[in-house]
């Protein structure tokens, strides 16, 4: 099926298009269109948007359909959506609405259920703070899909910035591109999927599809290029969503930024094209925490070549799993743990080649490091433990007292790693076993329990 034919199959009649049992339907034409005969409402050529609300009021309560046939709509003011359960459908690339007014949400709609918008092309003309698809606040279970969208005069889709936001909501298969602002941008919303569009050529602070505070949604084999900022931006406090399989590339930032204001984390990335942005590939900022990062190409990032972005950059944030990612021809560091303040991050088994000055860059606290392939047969990270013994007398103070201190030789143990003290496996805390604190050069174990001097001591860890 060509892009632009209605997907969902209809009869045509005189007068009526048959869409399903019981549901209404209305038929707007517009000015140039063919067929004028079958159309309820006929506009203009101005203020087209009175003829396409008087069909959207006509509709029962309980909902309907209104199809806009091929032609070109001109509009001054919303197109709103009042009710439940309405479809505005057109006919693809043939059906265009357009504005030249400023500050104009072409096509609005709060607090309804079961919307659907599909199959319009929308050009906004680039007026200034215009939304073409604006979904306000307390719309659920609606779905936006197919639409060609150009030259929104701020977002090409958009959710309010306050109030509920949008939930169990799909956004897919729509082309987005040169919008002023962002090509999809989520604020406050949640159980929603973004899947298949294109977010493309967005203005110099635009990004791609942007998600603003959220959980649990699913951003999916967008593609997502040459915007003047970020491919993927997720800000705020994001938890539990998936953003996998998305091409983030030639970007003017990052292909994929990930930044904290709250609470956020718990969120996978995975298999996504993060390939030659101006910024980072990917980078993971400001204590946004607990995320799995895998199986994502971040390669020749740092496009313009100033040798200050990675392909994935760490910074102050913690308990990380970055896991068999790609990571070549940087022009910095492949994967760079930026700083202290990321603690605990587990970096395995990724390719990390060709990067300009070095495969992996660690200055963060007790970051475990296993089999990372940094050049031809060079890994970095043990494949095993290491382990240490030493004899009870080793420690500090008095045999058989608590309070003893064990110094190491190693400065990347976390408050995590394995100690056994006579056979018995010790947990770790204040309120446990023992602590560990790090010295410069050292990293030192304080026990909470009895240590005699003929105790022996294990401590197994990963370099």
């Amino acid at each position: 099926m060509a892009w632009g034919q209605v997907s969902t199959p209809y009869n045509v009649t005189p007068k009526r298009i048959t869409f399903g049992v019981g549901v209404a339907t209305k038929i707007v034409a517009a000015s140039n269109s063919l067929n004028k005969n079958k159309a309820d409402y006929v506009c203009d050529g101005t203020a087209d948007e009175v003829q396409i609300n008087q069909a959207l009021n006509a509709l029962p309560s309980t909902g309907g359909y209104v199809h806009l046939l091929e032609g070109t709509y001109s509009i001054n003011a919303n197109i709103v959506i009042p009710n439940d359960n309405i479809s505005l459908v057109g006919g693809g690339k043939g059906t265009l609405i357009t504005t030249n007014t400023i500050n104009l949400d072409m096509i609005f709609c709060e607090n309804v259920d079961n919307i659907t918008i599909r199959d319009l092309h929308i050009d906004g003309n680039s007026s200034s703070g215009s939304d073409a698809i604006k979904l306000n606040s307390g719309v659920t279970n609606s779905i936006v899909s197919g639409c060609l969208i150009e030259n929104a005069g701020l977002n090409s889709i958009t959710t309010n910035s306050t109030g509920t936001g949008i939930t169990d909501t799909k956004i897919v298969n729509n082309i987005c591109v040169n919008s002023r602002l962002h090509g999809i941008i989520i604020y406050n919303s949640s159980n929603n999927e973004i899947i298949g569009n294109t977010c493309r050529d967005g203005g110099t602070t635009g990004i791609g599809i942007a998600l603003s505070v959220g959980s649990n949604n699913k951003i999916i084999g967008n593609d997502c290029r040459n915007n003047g900022s970020h491919g993927i931006g997720v800000t705020g406090d994001n938890t539990h969503n998936i953003i996998s399989n998305n091409n983030c590339q030639s970007n003017g930032g990052n292909g994929i930024f990930m930044f904290r204001v709250g609470t956020a984390g718990y969120n996978v990335v995975i298999g996504n094209n993060c390939q030659a942005n101006t910024q980072h590939g990917i980078q993971i900022a400001t204590a946004h925490s607990n995320n799995i990062i895998s199986s994502n190409m971040c390669i020749n990032n740092d496009f313009g070549n100033t040798g200050s972005y990675d392909g994935i950059f760490l910074q102050s944030s913690d308990n990380n799993v970055i896991l068999g990612n790609r990571c070549d021809g940087n022009d910095r560091y492949g994967i760079n743990v930026s700083n202290a303040g990321c603690n605990d991050n587990l970096v395995v088994g990724n390719h990390l080649m060709t990067n300009t000055t070095a495969g992996l860059n660690d200055a963060g606290t007790a970051t475990k490091k296993v089999a990372n392939l940094v050049a031809s047969c060079s890994l970095v990270g043990s494949l095993m433990p290491v382990i240490e013994e030493y004899p009870g007398s080793s420690c500090t103070g008095a045999s058989g007292a608590t309070g003893r201190t064990l110094t190491l030789a190693n400065t990347l143990l976390s408050a995590n790693e394995q100690v056994t003290l006579d056979g018995l496996t010790l947990r770790s805390g204040a309120a446990n076993h023992y602590t560990i604190a790090h010295a410069a050069a050292a990293s030192v174990i304080t026990f909470n329990v009895a240590v005699d001097d003929d105790t022996p001591i294990t401590v197994r860890y990963y370099t």
